[in-house]
Protein backbone atom coordinates (compact mmCIF):
# COMPACT_ATOMS: atom_id res chain seq x y z
CA UNK A 1 0.00 0.00 0.00
CA UNK A 2 1.23 2.80 -0.88
CA UNK A 3 1.05 6.13 1.88
CA UNK A 4 2.94 8.72 0.47
CA UNK A 5 1.34 11.53 -1.38
CA UNK A 6 2.23 12.03 -5.24
CA UNK A 7 4.05 15.06 -6.37
CA UNK A 8 1.73 17.93 -7.56
CA UNK A 9 2.50 19.64 -10.95
CA UNK A 10 1.96 23.21 -10.02
CA UNK A 11 1.02 24.65 -13.14
CA UNK A 12 -0.75 22.41 -15.15
CA UNK A 13 0.44 22.40 -19.26
CA UNK A 14 -2.14 24.65 -21.21
CA UNK A 15 -2.93 24.51 -25.22
CA UNK A 16 -0.94 27.66 -26.36
CA UNK A 17 2.15 25.32 -26.48
CA UNK A 18 0.42 22.79 -28.47
CA UNK A 19 -0.81 25.71 -30.98
CA UNK A 20 2.38 27.04 -31.22
CA UNK A 21 4.17 23.88 -31.66
CA UNK A 22 1.30 22.98 -34.11
CA UNK A 23 1.92 26.44 -36.31
CA UNK A 24 5.47 25.75 -35.99
CA UNK A 25 4.96 22.75 -37.99
CA UNK A 26 2.46 24.02 -40.44
CA UNK A 27 4.89 26.55 -41.00
CA UNK A 28 8.08 24.52 -41.47
CA UNK A 29 6.66 22.19 -43.80
CA UNK A 30 5.24 25.57 -45.71
CA UNK A 31 8.44 27.10 -46.01
CA UNK A 32 9.89 24.04 -47.50
CA UNK A 33 7.53 24.31 -50.05
CA UNK A 34 8.13 27.71 -50.14
CA UNK A 35 11.67 26.61 -50.94
CA UNK A 36 10.91 24.09 -53.59
CA UNK A 37 8.58 26.12 -55.28
CA UNK A 38 11.29 29.07 -55.91
CA UNK A 39 13.34 27.09 -57.69
CA UNK A 40 11.10 25.11 -59.51
CA UNK A 41 8.55 27.85 -60.78
CA UNK A 42 10.31 30.90 -59.82
CA UNK A 43 8.81 33.83 -57.67
CA UNK A 44 5.35 33.20 -58.42
CA UNK A 45 5.86 29.82 -56.76
CA UNK A 46 7.44 30.56 -53.84
CA UNK A 47 5.03 33.93 -53.84
CA UNK A 48 2.04 31.46 -53.96
CA UNK A 49 3.66 28.31 -51.26
CA UNK A 50 4.42 31.62 -49.36
CA UNK A 51 0.60 32.38 -49.18
CA UNK A 52 -1.18 28.81 -48.89
CA UNK A 53 1.59 28.53 -45.87
CA UNK A 54 0.54 31.72 -44.39
CA UNK A 55 -3.19 31.61 -44.98
CA UNK A 56 -3.58 28.52 -43.11
CA UNK A 57 -1.43 28.79 -40.39
CA UNK A 58 -3.60 32.32 -39.79
CA UNK A 59 -6.85 30.34 -40.02
CA UNK A 60 -6.37 27.30 -38.51
CA UNK A 61 -4.43 29.52 -34.99
CA UNK A 62 -7.30 31.60 -35.26
CA UNK A 63 -9.36 29.09 -35.04
CA UNK A 64 -7.52 26.71 -32.36
CA UNK A 65 -6.79 29.85 -30.02
CA UNK A 66 -10.38 30.96 -30.16
CA UNK A 67 -11.43 27.10 -29.00
CA UNK A 68 -8.88 27.35 -26.30
CA UNK A 69 -10.13 30.50 -24.80
CA UNK A 70 -13.93 29.11 -24.78
CA UNK A 71 -12.64 25.83 -23.01
CA UNK A 72 -11.06 28.18 -20.52
CA UNK A 73 -14.39 30.00 -19.63
CA UNK A 74 -16.93 27.35 -20.15
CA UNK A 75 -15.55 24.02 -20.34
CA UNK A 76 -18.95 22.19 -21.00
CA UNK A 77 -19.21 24.43 -24.20
CA UNK A 78 -15.80 22.98 -25.82
CA UNK A 79 -17.03 20.12 -27.88
CA UNK A 80 -19.74 22.37 -29.71
CA UNK A 81 -17.30 25.18 -30.11
CA UNK A 82 -14.59 23.02 -31.11
CA UNK A 83 -17.18 21.27 -34.22
CA UNK A 84 -18.39 25.17 -35.32
CA UNK A 85 -14.94 26.50 -35.35
CA UNK A 86 -13.81 23.77 -37.73
CA UNK A 87 -16.49 24.46 -39.84
CA UNK A 88 -15.96 28.00 -40.22
CA UNK A 89 -12.44 26.90 -40.67
CA UNK A 90 -13.02 25.08 -43.68
CA UNK A 91 -15.33 28.00 -44.97
CA UNK A 92 -13.00 30.33 -44.12
CA UNK A 93 -10.65 29.05 -46.73
CA UNK A 94 -12.80 28.46 -49.05
CA UNK A 95 -13.60 32.03 -48.97
CA UNK A 96 -10.15 33.12 -49.07
CA UNK A 97 -8.98 30.90 -52.07
CA UNK A 98 -12.63 32.28 -53.87
CA UNK A 99 -11.37 36.16 -53.53
CA UNK A 100 -8.12 34.92 -54.82
CA UNK A 101 -9.21 33.75 -57.38
CA UNK A 102 -12.12 36.34 -58.48
CA UNK A 103 -9.07 38.73 -57.73
CA UNK A 104 -6.84 37.74 -60.95
CA UNK A 105 -3.94 37.53 -58.11
CA UNK A 106 -3.42 33.23 -59.43
CA UNK A 107 -2.91 34.69 -62.65
CA UNK A 108 -0.37 36.80 -62.17
CA UNK A 109 1.31 37.02 -59.09
CA UNK A 110 1.06 33.35 -57.28
CA UNK A 111 1.16 30.07 -58.65
CA UNK A 112 -2.29 28.44 -57.57
CA UNK A 113 -0.83 24.90 -57.66
CA UNK A 114 2.06 25.84 -55.56
CA UNK A 115 -0.46 27.67 -53.62
CA UNK A 116 -2.79 24.59 -52.98
CA UNK A 117 0.14 22.44 -52.64
CA UNK A 118 1.33 24.66 -50.07
CA UNK A 119 -1.96 24.63 -48.19
CA UNK A 120 -2.62 21.11 -48.22
CA UNK A 121 1.29 20.24 -46.83
CA UNK A 122 0.66 22.88 -43.95
CA UNK A 123 -2.50 21.38 -42.95
CA UNK A 124 -1.18 17.83 -42.37
CA UNK A 125 1.78 19.35 -40.22
CA UNK A 126 -0.71 21.56 -38.54
CA UNK A 127 -2.97 18.43 -37.78
CA UNK A 128 0.72 15.93 -37.44
CA UNK A 129 2.14 18.46 -34.68
CA UNK A 130 -1.52 19.22 -33.05
CA UNK A 131 -1.92 15.52 -32.42
CA UNK A 132 1.69 14.74 -31.61
CA UNK A 133 2.23 17.64 -29.09
CA UNK A 134 -1.95 17.07 -27.50
CA UNK A 135 -0.82 13.07 -27.06
CA UNK A 136 2.26 14.24 -25.14
CA UNK A 137 1.31 16.57 -22.67
CA UNK A 138 -0.13 16.18 -19.29
CA UNK A 139 -3.11 19.15 -19.57
CA UNK A 140 -5.95 18.10 -16.96
CA UNK A 141 -9.18 17.25 -18.02
CA UNK A 142 -10.88 19.26 -14.77
CA UNK A 143 -9.05 21.07 -11.83
CA UNK A 144 -8.89 19.84 -8.83
CA UNK A 145 -9.46 22.32 -5.88
CA UNK A 146 -6.63 23.01 -4.11
CA UNK A 147 -6.39 22.04 -0.57
CA UNK A 148 -5.87 24.10 2.52
CA UNK A 149 -3.25 22.79 5.09
CA UNK A 150 -6.26 21.98 7.72
CA UNK A 151 -7.87 19.70 4.83
CA UNK A 152 -4.38 18.05 4.40
CA UNK A 153 -3.46 17.58 7.87
CA UNK A 154 -6.99 16.15 8.90
CA UNK A 155 -6.85 13.92 5.71
CA UNK A 156 -3.11 12.73 6.58
CA UNK A 157 -4.57 12.00 10.43
CA UNK A 158 -7.46 10.09 8.59
CA UNK A 159 -5.07 7.59 6.27
CA UNK A 160 -2.76 7.30 9.92
CA UNK A 161 -6.00 6.12 12.14
CA UNK A 162 -7.26 3.75 9.41
CA UNK A 163 -3.55 2.25 9.12
CA UNK A 164 -3.70 1.47 12.51
CA UNK A 165 -6.76 -0.32 13.01
CA UNK A 166 -6.27 -2.11 9.75
CA UNK A 167 -2.54 -2.94 11.64
CA UNK A 168 -4.66 -3.79 14.82
CA UNK A 169 -6.82 -5.56 12.93
CA UNK A 170 -3.96 -7.63 10.91
CA UNK A 171 -2.56 -8.14 14.41
CA UNK A 172 -5.82 -10.18 15.80
CA UNK A 173 -6.58 -12.16 13.00
CA UNK A 174 -2.69 -13.68 13.02
CA UNK A 175 -3.32 -14.13 17.10
CA UNK A 176 -6.30 -16.19 16.01
CA UNK A 177 -8.84 -13.27 17.81
CA UNK A 178 -12.10 -12.23 16.28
Amino acid sequence: MMTTASKQVTAPATGGGVLLGAAGLAAVAGLALTAVGAVAAGSAGALGALAGTAIVVGVMLMGAASVDVVAGLAPQFALLFALLTYLLQVLALALVFVILQRSGVLESDLDRRWLGGAAIAAVLGWTAGHVALATRRRIPVYDLPAATSSAASSAASSATSSEASVDRSADRIQAGER
